[in-house]
């Protein structure tokens, strides 16, 4: 009858890492560091969304290191929990808020907003945002390719269902 052990059932299988060779310093060389995944945490403002508040996405007049003819997204974010009182809410996300009123209006806003959308004016609009991004997006291929930034176009409209 064989025996095993815990330690030889635990070690069955095992094959140790070949490591690299060690560098001039006598150090094993590590891999390619790798970039952590962002976490972007909820926000409790967004959530419902709150009656209370305010996004606005606008496009910068900034140059970006030289490189003319490139834009930038700003977004603005504010809260209004009473009549002549104004938060600015910055990038960080709100975990809880005391003034927290989930808005019913959003279905009201969305039944006047699609059909503008289809109207010949929206069309419009919806052709020129089409064609901004598209530029946007060659511009941003170009600085890319000529190592410069890219510009981090976020659009909130979505202009795929109204277009044919």
């Amino acid at each position: 009858m064989k025996s095993s052990t815990l330690t030889s059932r635990f070690l069955a299988g095992f094959e140790p890492l070949v490591l690299p060779p060690p560098g001039p310093d006598g150090m094993i060389p590590a891999g390619p560091p790798r970039s952590l995944p962002v976490v972007q945490p909820p926000s409790l403002c967004e959530a419902g969304p709150c009656r209370n508040y305010h996004r606005v996405a606008s496009v910068m007049d900034a140059e970006d290191g030289g490189m003319p003819g490139q834009t930038h997204r700003q977004v603005t974010r504010a809260c209004y929990p009473a009549p002549g009182i104004e938060l600015e809410l910055g990038e960080t996300p709100v975990l809880q808020c005391s003034r927290w009123e989930p808005d019913s209006e959003q279905a009201r806003l969305d039944s006047i907003r699609h059909p503008f959308l289809k109207s010949p004016e929206g069309k419009a609009f919806a052709e020129k945002v089409t064609a901004f991004e598209e530029a946007e997006a060659h511009l941003d291929d170009e600085s890319a390719e000529s190592g410069g930034g890219l510009s981090g176009v976020d659009s909130d409209i979505d202009m795929t269902e109204v277009l044919p």
